[in-house]
């Protein structure tokens, strides 16, 4: 196939037109991704802030199992628990009494 003078007056701006698209399409591309970058940093940063908890029912059940085991193990051992008063705080218009609880 053979190109005419004409041809190539018509394809050579033709191609500069492309040249630019395809320029357009690339920097697009590029702000996308370092949009989606930043958004991801954001997302890290304040995640990292944050306080990561276990659920409550998880932290009730794990404290529900240990005092299950310690109760278990007492009563098998025949170990008796004793209050001993240590002494009184007021607080407002209540007392609390404070104890210490040992095994005998």
């Amino acid at each position: 196939m053979s190109l005419r003078p004409v041809d190539l007056q018509i394809i050579i701006p033709r191609a500069t037109d492309v040249g630019k698209t395809q320029q357009l399409a690339d920097k697009n591309i590029m702000s996308q991704q370092e949009q989606s970058a930043e958004q991801w940093q954001q997302i890290s940063a304040s995640r990292q802030q944050k306080v990561q908890s276990t659920p409550p029912v998880e932290g009730n059940k794990v404290q529900k199992d240990k005092e299950k085991e310690n109760q278990g193990k007492n009563a098998h051992q025949g170990h008796h628990l004793v209050k001993i008063p240590l002494n009184t705080r007021n607080k407002g218009k209540k007392s609390t009494r404070v104890y210490l609880t040992l095994p005998i």
